[in-house]
Formats: structure tokens, sequence, C-alpha cells
């Protein structure tokens, strides 16, 4: 597409084959297993909020299949450690446990 034309508007998925889709989205079963990994995180997350905070204060912490697997005070240095040590970034919940909570809106 040059800079003078006009983009189409995303139509979601209609018109496209059952094989299409799959091949845009992947295997559901990966997908579903994949979310399965990232749901134990943020659970650990809700569920431990306060003792995270009071552990880690004022770190980031990168948090897979449940457990805290790189903890530190730069979200740079994290997502080193986290490809350091194989994990897969799309399922690593990433997360800032602030002592002092922060305003959702300015």
């Amino acid at each position: 597409m040059d800079e003078n034309e006009t983009p189409k508007p995303f139509n979601g998925l209609q018109g496209l084959s059952k094989e299409e889709v799959l091949e845009l989205i992947g295997d559901p079963r990966e997908i579903n297993r994949s979310l399965k990994v990232f749901q134990k995180s943020t659970r650990l997350v809700s569920d431990h909020y306060s003792k995270l905070v009071e552990r880690y204060p004022d770190e980031w912490l990168a948090v897979y299949n449940g457990r805290v697997r790189a903890h530190g005070k730069s979200r740079k240095a994290v997502l080193e450690e986290v490809d350091a040590k194989g994990l897969p970034r799309a399922q690593t919940f990433l997360w800032l446990a602030k002592t002092e909570p922060q305003p959702l809106i300015e």
C-alpha cells in the first residue's frame, strides 16, 4: 500500500475459510494451553498481591506458569532474565509491585 492509498477497514474473519482462520490464529489447543499458563500467573498475583508487594517492593516481576521466575528494579533487566531463562515473553506476566497505589486516572 502506498502512502496515498486508504487502508481497508478490518472486517474481522468474515469470508475466511476455517483453514485460513486456523492459519491466522494457530491451533486452538495451543491457544487454550497458553491462556491457562497465563491465567495461573495472573491468579498468583491476584491471590497473593500483598505478599508479593511485601517480598518484592517496587520491583518488576516476571511470573510464568504461576511462579515468580525473575524480579528486579528495572523492566529491562527482568526481560533480559526472562530471555536468558528461555521463558516465552507472550506467556510471561510482567508486573510492577508498587508499594504506593497508583491512580488509574490523573
